[in-house]
């Protein structure tokens, strides 16, 4: 990673039940770069939910057939807002957010990776539910959260299950998301906010979620990521697509 670039773990700033954005003065830069990282392509920008459809295969794709938009309308406002709630989950309750700035008198927020720790999971606690979760739901139409409960979650858990065995991802480091603005792209920045985490968790099991046809897996392996054997496919309405792991 070249000096022109830092790389910063947010500090919580939350006491009790109280989350209020104002208080990351970082966030609303997080939620643009997320959007431009997952909007653009699929090269170090990555998620839980990059998932690959047919021959649609940028992670907006899946996003905007989550949240029930139309996949081939220039209107990708919804994206950031979308991977906004992996980041106020990792805030509010045992996660840890990395950003990547340049090294400038005005730094510019250019990534971000969302992980959790072992013994926490994404969703896991009240806080994070009702500030995070509840709030990306209620977006949603009816068909929707029907899709999200019917189908995604229980092949999700299978999965995991499959590839992990019961109880491990909780207990794992776990890749939540990770974006790259594409303009900052090819300087080592997905390592980077990769680095931390890595370098504390000797000997304990990280994992990520991937699209089965996406092309940025060589990045992952490259670091040390190996693919599990084991994948799912799941159903829509606007197609088909794939999911697999890789451990650490």
């Amino acid at each position: 990673m070249p000096s022109s670039y830092k790389i910063r773990k947010l500090i919580n700033p939350f006491v009790g039940d109280a989350f209020n954005p104002a208080s990351v003065p970082e966030l609303p830069a997080i939620r643009q770069v997320l959007a431009r990282a997952f909007s653009g392509g699929e090269i170090e920008a990555f998620s839980l939910l990059v998932i690959d459809f047919e021959c649609i295969i940028t992670p907006a794709a899946f996003v905007a057939v989550a949240t029930g938009h139309d996949p081939d309308d220039p209107d990708t406002s919804y994206v950031g807002p979308f991977y906004e709630a992996s980041v106020i989950a990792a805030l509010v309750g045992g996660g840890e957010v990395y950003i990547a700035e340049t090294d400038e008198t005005e730094k510019e927020i250019v990534g971000c990776a969302v992980w959790f720790g072992p013994g926490h999971s994404i969703y896991d606690s009240e806080a994070q539910r009702k500030y995070a979760l509840s709030p990306f739901m209620e977006r949603l139409s009816e068909e929707q959260r029907e899709w999200w409960q019917l189908e995604f979650v229980p092949k999700f858990r299978e999965l995991v299950k499959n590839n992990l065995g019961d109880g491990t991802k909780h207990n794992a480091w776990h890749l939540q998301t990770l974006g790259i603005d594409p303009a900052h792209r090819r300087k080592g920045l997905a390592k980077a906010l990769m680095q931390d985490v890595i370098a504390k968790s000797t000997g304990v099991l990280k994992c990520l979620e991937f699209g089965t046809e996406t092309s940025n897996l060589k990045i992952y392996q490259k670091i040390g990521w190996k693919q599990a054997e084991y994948s799912v496919d799941f159903n829509s309405r606007r197609g088909k697509c794939g999911m697999g792991v890789m451990t650490m």
